[in-house]
């Protein structure tokens, strides 16, 4: 069926294709749905970050619907981009039932800060309104809804809207399998554990690290993609890391591995099996980087938070505890370990008994000041206890990082467990 071929283009995104199909269905047999009094929307909004196959959607929607479609995307000026919406909807119109695709409408408008009362967006508004009543239906793709007049998106004109997130573990391994069947792989690469690494980016990116890899594996001279080859093509991607480490990272390689073993180590005992890349290959005016389970998370449980700020001082804790002096790079991790403590004052209302009272005051500035000063050096001397404790680990995996320069998830738990083993590893909550 040209409706299933059509939407076996979308890998992963189970959810979304459901309600495509379902799109699908009633733009190709309005008569049906006619039948019980209903009408068919009159349009759909697909939103959300940039790279993760909206347009793609789109296309199979309108494959699937069997209709034919006029896609506007932004050019030219306003009077003659306005002009060419008019002409997409009036062409449209004349070849009804057809679909018009409005690619990345949030664009259309850039003159002035909201662009709420645009010509562009007040010619898409009129011309949704005196069309789609002659079997024009449309699709809209943005990356921001803020930037879109509220009356323009309402319902009665886009009548369904989904929102399009980055690609969980699940459908990110099967977009990673997807971008590799072309390629000549040693088929030993893990999907899982590079999904797990790549959680949270874009299938933009997924297809990028593929391909970069390819390129690794090519500069290697070697004639097949391997594991390897997608470690340090996430390591390039992620972290925008050179091809060979800088001087300043040579140099200051032990400090950087304690660093970083110290923030890896920490994310390890607070949560096993947590973290899936620890590296010292970094770019862009870093000099390392973690990268740990996350996904999904745009609200966390104080306990959790309090984890994040543990695992983000650990990497100065680690060097005060190794090299006995203060960690000259981890002033950005007190910052936002700062911030974290502040966001938790915020949202969990977390305040010692001497701010009750107060009020909205400067005094109230400068005791939640103290307050957050006070909590960052409780949570800095936890961080500290825990790595002490747990030396033999730490010692294990700065040397390893040193060495390999990059390790994954079973490397980092194979160095954690060699030091002490299993049954000896201290865990202790924050």
């Amino acid at each position: 069926m040209a409706e299933k071929n059509a939407f076996d283009r979308i890998i992963g995104y189970e959810d979304v294709k459901a309600e495509l199909h379902e799109l699908a269905d009633v733009l190709k047999d309005p008569e049906k749905y006619a039948r019980l009094g209903v009408r068919p929307p009159k349009g759909l909004l697909l939103y959300g970050v940039p790279g993760i196959g909206k347009t793609l959607m789109a296309g199979c929607l309108t494959e699937a619907s069997g209709r034919k479609a006029f896609t506007c995307r932004k050019s030219g000026g306003k009077d003659s981009f306005t002009a060419a919406i008019r002409t997409v909807f009036k062409e449209a119109s004349e070849s009804a039932p057809s679909i018009v695709l409005l690619d990345d409408m949030d664009k259309f408008a850039n003159d002035d800060e909201w662009h709420i009362n645009s010509e562009e967006f007040v010619t898409v508004q009129t011309c949704i309104d005196e069309f789609c009543t002659r079997g024009v239906f449309v699709i809209a793709t943005a990356n921001s809804l803020d930037l879109l007049p509220e009356s323009l998106i309402r319902k009665g004109r886009f009548d369904r809207r989904i929102e399009v997130t980055k690609p969980d573990p699940e459908s990110a391994a099967e977009i990673v399998r997807h971008y590799l069947a072309d390629k000549k792989t040693v088929g030993d690469i893990d999907c899982e554990l590079i999904a797990a690494i790549l959680g949270g980016e874009s299938c933009a990116t997924l297809e990028t690290i593929v391909n970069e890899a390819g390129i690794q594996a090519g500069m290697a001279d070697r004639t097949l993609i391997g594991m390897e080859d997608m470690i340090r093509a996430c390591v390039r991607v992620l972290y925008n890391a050179p091809a060979a480490l800088s001087k300043t990272q040579v140099k200051n390689m032990d400090r950087i591995a304690c660093h970083e073993a110290g923030h890896a180590l920490m994310a390890e005992l607070l949560e096993p099996g947590s973290v899936h890349l620890v590296s010292i290959c970094h770019g862009s005016g870093s000099v390392g980087g973690v990268t740990t389970s996350g996904y999904g998370r745009n609200q966390i449980s104080r306990k959790e938070m309090e984890r994040e700020i543990m695992v983000t001082l650990a990497g100065r804790a680690a060097v005060e505890l190794v090299f006995g002096d203060m960690d000259p790079g981890a002033a950005g991790d007190m910052k936002k370990a700062a911030w974290m403590i502040n966001d938790a004052i915020k949202t969990y209302f977390i305040f010692g008994p001497e701010m009750r009272g107060i009020g909205d005051s400067e005094l109230h500035s400068v005791r939640k000041e103290e307050y957050i000063s006070r909590e960052l050096e409780r949570y800095a001397m936890d961080a500290r206890r825990l790595l002490a404790e747990n030396r033999g680990m730490l010692d294990r995996l700065m040397q390893r990082l040193m060495e390999q320069h990059t390790l994954v998830g079973p490397e980092i738990r194979d160095a954690i467990e060699g030091a002490a083993g299993k049954k000896d590893r201290r865990v202790h909550a924050a």
